[in-house]
């Protein structure tokens, strides 16, 4: 029906279509785990900055009270939300996005455990990390930042 030169024309063209559609999904994933990475090590340095900004707090007083929460959540950018319960799994603050979604920490939490989740509240994807928080080598919380993952949705 069709010519020998027009089934090869359209042969090559499917070959060529299929290459560039399996290079294009290849490099998607590879630009999103880049990016991913990128901000895993952000959610990181902010847990830092906090645990930080709590030691100092307790090094003045010998204690932490819920205003030296409050004052080294003021140290971290607004585009980060934290929560944070004691060892016993008991809340202790929590940002209003997190508090209004019906999200919790993982059970079965351990407190050495570092991880890496993905949250969906209110319809937004969230990359969490969970960390403990350490003070004079002992851990007093369990911390979870959470951030949008918009930004990186946007640019993908």
């Amino acid at each position: 029906m069709f010519s020998i030169k027009t089934r090869l024309i359209f042969s090559y063209s499917l070959m060529f279509e299929i290459v560039l559609i399996g290079y294009s999904v290849y490099l998607h994933h590879t630009l999103k785990d880049a990016a991913i990475a990128a901000l895993d090590t952000r959610l990181e340095s902010t847990a830092g900055r906090y645990e930080d900004e709590l030691e100092e707090q307790y090094h003045n007083r010998m204690t932490i009270e819920n205003s030296d929460i409050i004052a080294a959540r003021r140290v971290i950018s607004q585009q980060f939300f934290i929560a944070l319960r004691d060892t016993t799994g008991r809340s202790v603050y929590c940002d209003t996005l997190l508090r209004n979604s019906e999200t919790q920490f993982h059970d079965g939490h351990a407190v050495g455990d570092l991880r890496y989740t993905m949250l969906t509240i209110n319809g937004n994807e969230y990359r969490t990390f969970s960390t403990p928080v350490r003070i004079n080598g002992q851990t007093i919380y369990i911390a979870r930042f959470s951030v949008a993952m918009k930004e990186i949705e946007t640019s993908l």
